[in-house]
């Protein structure tokens, strides 16, 4: 019985630690990953991408988390060293898991506001 107890326990618990997010954030949070996918997969060197599209990635990155980007995004992109570019992601998704279910359309947008630009989505 004590056995039974605990795993219910256990299982309830769980349950209650995962948070439920709005459907705007679930989508929201897709783009945040296909953010983070530009940036990772030009490092990575596992693809090709336009210019324009990582700049943008790293203009999402930085505007919705507050975490600046130490990568380059004007004349040169990318990042001068690799311990920026894993410190950045580090940061990145240490953010995104505390604050995905944020990511409504409003929260983007008053972040880019803030910045005197507008998300187009």
């Amino acid at each position: 019985m004590k056995f039974f107890s605990m795993i219910l326990f256990v299982f309830f618990g769980m349950g209650c630690g995962r948070k439920i997010c709005s459907s705007e954030a679930k989508t929201n949070m897709e783009i945040f990953q296909k953010q983070l996918n530009v940036i990772t997969s030009y490092e990575g060197g596992k693809k090709s991408v336009l210019v324009e599209d990582y700049r943008q990635a790293l203009f999402f990155m930085s505007f919705v988390t507050g975490i600046d980007a130490k990568a380059g995004y004007s004349s040169t992109i990318g990042y001068s060293s690799k311990e920026d570019y894993k410190k950045n992601i580090q940061e990145w998704k240490e953010w995104y898991k505390k604050n995905k279910c944020k990511l409504t359309d409003h929260y983007i947008d008053s972040v880019y506001k803030r910045v005197g630009l507008e998300y187009k989505r």
